[in-house]
């Protein structure tokens, strides 16, 4: 279980208290927790093909630091890019763009209603955000691209996980 997970768990009880499981408590501390996030879009079609990018991923030293250039469906050719896998340095700067309270708004695609999409709301990246990535995705490829019909943000630091990933203290 991720570090913080543990910690939400009721400490009051004999399993956690620290006075009783001192190294238990010294072992849960020694796990760093690193931020990160993701932003997944969709696309009604694979852009990156038309620079020959069939599959794979892009590094760059824009606040967006990856991308990975995920299937296409075969009937509506619907796409998926993980938009930005951000951490460490990188994740104050998304952060501050995934705190304003206007959302992405979804829009219909060839294998999606809007009222399926809708269902996806709650865990649209922010305008803000996709505006900025969009941004940098030109600048990464040189090329204009076509705006998502949908997006997905996770913010790995959120309850119960606390960070995006874990390492012990050196």
């Amino acid at each position: 279980m991720p570090r913080k997970s543990l910690e939400l768990l009721d400490q009051n009880n004999f399993f956690f208290d620290a006075n009783r499981h001192q190294e238990l408590n010294k072992n849960i501390r020694s796990i760093i927790m690193e931020p990160a996030f993701k932003i997944l879009m969709g696309f009604e079609g694979p852009w990156w093909r038309e620079m020959g990018i069939d599959s794979g991923h892009s590094i760059t030293d824009l606040p967006m630091r990856q991308c990975y250039y995920f299937g296409t469906d075969n009937e509506t050719k619907n796409s998926m890019l993980l938009g930005s896998y951000g951490d460490m340095e990188t994740e104050t700067f998304w952060k501050a763009l995934s705190d304003d309270k206007v959302l992405f708004k979804v829009r219909a695609a060839r294998s999606a209603s809007l009222e399926e999409l809708h269902k996806f709301d709650d865990v649209q990246a922010t305008q803000f955000m996709v505006n900025e990535l969009m941004n940098q995705l030109k600048e990464l490829h040189g090329v204009d691209i076509p705006e998502p019909y949908v997006t997905y943000f996770r913010d790995w630091t959120d309850d119960p996980y606390g960070a995006g990933y874990h390492a012990w203290k050196a």
